[in-house]
Order: C-alpha cells, then sequence, then structure tokens
C-alpha cells in the first residue's frame, strides 16, 4: 500500500511537471531577456528625443521601437504626442504633489504651456528636470565627465542584468537632449538642453518639443528613487514577459 502511494506521487510530480517545466522555462528565459530588450527599445526612444512613461505596457514600448527602426517616424511622433498630451495633467499633478518647492515654477511652465507659450514652459521644465536629478541622486542631469554623463555613475551601481538598470539606460548613455557642440552635426533638429538654455535655438518653441520635455521630466521622477531598490517597473510586467517572451 505504502508503496503503491509513493509510486502515485512519483507519476504525479512527473506529469506535474512536464505541464510545468517548459512554461515555467520560457518565462525564465524571457525574463533574462527582458533587461537587454528594454535597454534597446530605451536607446531608440531616447535618440528621438522620447522617454518612457512607466503607465505604457511594455508591449506599448517594443511596438514604438520598432516603428522608429522601419522609419515610420512621423507615426510614432504623433502617437507619442497624442499619448503624452493625454497624460500632461496627470503628470504636472504629480509633479507639483511630489516636488513642493518646485510647484510654483512646474505650474507656471503647464500653464504656458496651456496657452502655447512653449518657448516658457519648455527651459523652465528642462531646468526643473535638471534639479530634481540633483535632488534626487546628488547629480546634475545633464552634465558630463570623461564624455559620459555624469549620471552612468548612479547607473553603474546596479548590475548590468536588472530591470531597474535597463530602465535607467538612457541615463547612461550621450543622447540627442544633452549633446554637445562638437555631437551635433549641420543638420541637427532634435530637442537639446544646451541649445535651448544658452539662445543658440530660436525656433524650439513647438508643441512636439514640450511633450517631449514632459516626457524627459517625468521619466526622470519616475525612475530615480532615493532608496534605489530594485523595485520600478512598468504595470503587468509578468504578463508582458509571457507575451513577449
Amino acid at each position: 500500500m505504502h508503496s503503491n502511494i509513493i509510486n502515485l506521487e512519483r507519476k504525479f510530480r512527473s506529469q506535474l511537471e512536464t505541464l510545468i517545466s517548459p512554461a515555467f522555462t520560457t518565462f525564465i528565459e524571457s525574463s533574462k531577456k527582458l533587461p537587454e530588450k528594454t535597454r534597446n527599445a530605451l536607446l531608440v526612444l531616447g535618440e528621438h528625443g522620447w522617454y518612457l512613461d512607466l503607465e505604457m505596457p511594455l508591449t506599448g514600448l517594443w511596438n514604438l521601437e520598432q516603428e522608429f527602426k522601419r522609419g515610420n517616424v512621423e507615426r510614432v511622433e504623433l502617437a507619442l504626442v497624442k499619448y503624452f498630451k493625454g497624460r500632461a495633467a496627470g503628470i504636472s499633478k504629480t509633479l507639483i504633489t511630489g516636488y513642493p518647492r518646485r510647484a510654483k515654477i512646474i505650474s507656471a511652465a503647464f500653464k504656458a504651456h496651456e496657452r502655447g507659450e512653449y518657448e516658457l514652459s519648455i527651459p523652465a521644465l528642462l531646468a526643473q528636470a535638471d534639479g530634481i536629478c540633483q535632488e534626487l541622486i546628488g547629480a546634475q542631469l545633464f552634465k558630463k565627465r570623461d564624455n559620459r554623463p555624469i549620471t552612468a555613475l548612479y547607473i553603474d551601481d546596479f548590475a548590468m542584468d536588472t530591470f531597474r538598470s535597463a530602465l535607467l539606460h538612457p541615463l547612461s548613455q550621450l543622447l540627442p537632449i544633452s549633446y554637445s557642440a562638437d555631437q551635433r552635426g549641420e543638420d541637427f533638429d532634435v530637442l537639446n538642453r544646451h541649445q535651448v538654455l544658452h539662445g543658440e535655438s530660436v525656433n524650439y518653441g513647438t508643441e512636439v518639443n514640450f511633450l517631449k520635455t514632459i516626457s524627459l521630466i517625468n521619466y526622470i521622477t519616475q525612475v530615480l528613487k532615493k532608496d534605489r531598490q530594485d523595485t520600478v517597473a512598468p504595470k503587468n510586467m509578468d504578463e508582458e514577459i509571457k507575451k513577449n517572451g
């Protein structure tokens, strides 16, 4: 009798492992690929002046990356403009609530945006993004050392294969928003902090550039955490891993 029970247990365990193991193995392998896949997608967005919002599903992020790579820049820009226009009020509220010392400036910037005064709203929020970064991790957002963003020193604290490291990856790379003069070609026309704040650009005042700016400041406040705990992730991450393994 005891022997029969043991045999039944073994048979049941074997059947259960047959059912579970393939799915579990796929999940683990997909999880391992997730950081690299996310890093690549965020870099493509950053090269076009856009940044992740943690309200976005990962499938949306990867779809945007693929469309950019296919050359459908205008299509992606329209989608991101629509998305961040819908998120603007929520981002404004979150920033004002989260950074009360900066609330007056942030509020004024968003009111300028509502009036279409992007020449005022964009530099104000670029400056606040720099200040918030300094406040959170003690490093200026756009400062460089040895031709590398100084914020990269913060990212270096995380293992390269962690999801948090992937989310922070744009802050470790030189992107158009922080390109220096020798990195900007003659045809350079992407939003650039130095050109805006130092008066080199006089045609930056567009709604698209404002929305790119709020995507940046929103990204900074979402992914930079004082506690440095690896807990930040877009919604429904487990579901996204299973769907995109």
